[in-house]
């Protein structure tokens, strides 16, 4: 498993740019850095501790410090991280954003959790039931 190379500073700035608080030209300034480390420790934390996911995450406290997440899983952190700040910086997210986000999420807790597409070919088939006017509904 090849593990991200992103600072907490660039995924602080690239979660900033998704939300619109800074151009992609742009820098985080230190006390954005500042949050985003706080922020970002604490949402890997509590999953860790919940139970919920496990990216094998370490605390860190400066901005040149390299997240230890999963390559894989960076997408789905810096929307995670996206998110919080947007709800720290009082900010409103797209629908478009809240899409990818939902996405992200899912896809980062089925690799994290190990689902797979479910098979469920081994269950009985459902039975059909008439609609109004005789037709047969099919599930």
């Amino acid at each position: 498993m090849a593990a991200s190379a992103l600072t907490y500073s660039e995924i602080t700035k690239d979660a900033l740019v998704e939300i619109g608080i800074l151009d992609e030209g742009q820098a985080a300034s230190a006390a954005q850095v500042t949050v985003g480390i706080k922020k970002l420790n604490q949402m890997l934390l509590e999953g860790q501790e919940a139970g919920t996911v496990n990216l094998g995450f370490v605390a860190a406290t400066t901005s040149a410090s390299v997240v230890k997440i999963p390559d894989w899983a960076e997408r789905a952190v810096t929307l995670d991280l996206s998110l919080e700040l947007a709800a720290y910086y009082h900010v409103d997210v797209s629908i478009a954003f809240q899409r990818r986000y939902d996405d992200s999420r899912e896809a980062l807790l089925a690799r994290a959790l190990g689902d797979n597409e479910a098979n469920l070919s081994y269950l009985p088939g459902g039975q059909a039931k008439r609609r109004p006017g005789g037709e047969q509904a099919a599930f």
